[in-house]
């Protein structure tokens, strides 16, 4: 039997959200001794592409996704990608590239890859950036050959004074820095909706000691988040005239979709977009609370 703490590690939910619809569209298991959050990535950008082969998609991820892979699976997909960077370090791809001294900054980055380590790559890194020791699927270990890639790097300020730096490979002349403010900015959907399908959706701690068992509840639970994001999707809040505007309460719209698939055929009919559509919560754009981190415990079964 695993431990319950065991259980909260052993596997890595890597997701995918429509920020649109704010639906989960894919999502990839990994169990503790196959972690790797690129290839899973790069798993997602290919299965994506694959089943819609006539769409363009915008990939936006975090620092954790930030690969020279992952990029060239996008373009060579034909979708586009939005990486926030890492924090600068000399082990940071920022730490390698001679950046503007403004703090905003719009610039190309253009190398060609190579799994070469001679002097002359050695010579020319403004040209060559040599990718031995990494994981580069269009390259093969011991091949001679080369790969170019060009993307942007942007730096912006944010509205509390620091500075954001992204990769992307959106157009310049079709996306302003602006633009891609605002485009990143929709990255908070993704923690938004995760903390729903933890908390909302009950996702945080798990019920079953058995690794199947488990994964059959990650899926129970993210069918469950669509299928209430689909009903209150489909529900229109009427505007008022009030200090705030307001929105559906999903944590109680979850409750009570969940109450709703336990009912029994025989119960009488409810009217569940009714009662969804009462639940109501005020909505109070750019509030910033400060983050306290802590250690978790695990949490023992009789308390579930």
């Amino acid at each position: 039997m695993w431990s319950t703490l065991r259980l909260l590690i052993i596997i890595l939910l890597c997701r995918v959200i429509n920020l649109l619809s704010h639906l989960y569209t894919d999502v990839i298991l990994q169990p503790l001794n196959h972690i790797n959050e690129y290839i899973a990535m790069c798993d997602i950008i290919d299965h994506y592409t694959a089943t819609n082969p006539t769409r363009k998609p915008l990939f936006i991820a975090d620092r954790g996704f930030v690969s020279f892979n992952v990029f060239a699976h996008a373009i060579e997909n034909n979708a586009y990608f939005l990486v926030r960077a890492r924090e600068s370090n000399p082990r940071s791809m920022l730490a390698t590239i001679k950046l503007p001294d403004s703090p905003e900054y719009d610039i190309i980055f253009e190398r060609w890859l190579t799994k070469k380590n001679t002097k002359t790559v050695k010579a020319e890194p403004e040209v060559y950036k040599t990718i031995a020791n990494r994981t580069f699927d269009y390259l093969d270990p011991k091949s001679k050959s080369l790969y170019y890639i060009s993307f942007r790097i942007m730096s912006f300020v944010l509205p509390n004074g620091n500075t954001e730096v992204v990769y992307t490979n959106l157009p310049k002349e079709d996306f302003s820095t602006e633009e891609l403010r605002e485009l990143y900015n929709m990255r908070w959907g993704i923690e938004t909706s995760f903390r729903d399908i933890k908390y909302a959706a009950g996702l945080l701690f798990f019920h079953s000691r058995k690794k199947d068992l488990v994964i059959q509840e990650i899926y129970a639970k993210l069918i469950l988040y669509n299928f209430c994001e689909l009903i209150t999707g489909a529900i229109v809040v009427k505007k008022k005239d009030r200090k705030y505007s307001y929105q559906i309460n999903f944590s109680i719209a979850i409750a009570i979709c969940t109450e709703f698939l336990r009912r029994s055929c025989a119960s009488p009919p409810v009217d569940v977009i009714a009662l969804i559509g009462r639940e109501l919560i005020a909505v109070r754009p750019d509030r910033r609370n400060p983050r306290y981190l802590r250690a978790r415990t695990a949490t023992t079964f009789q308390y579930r």
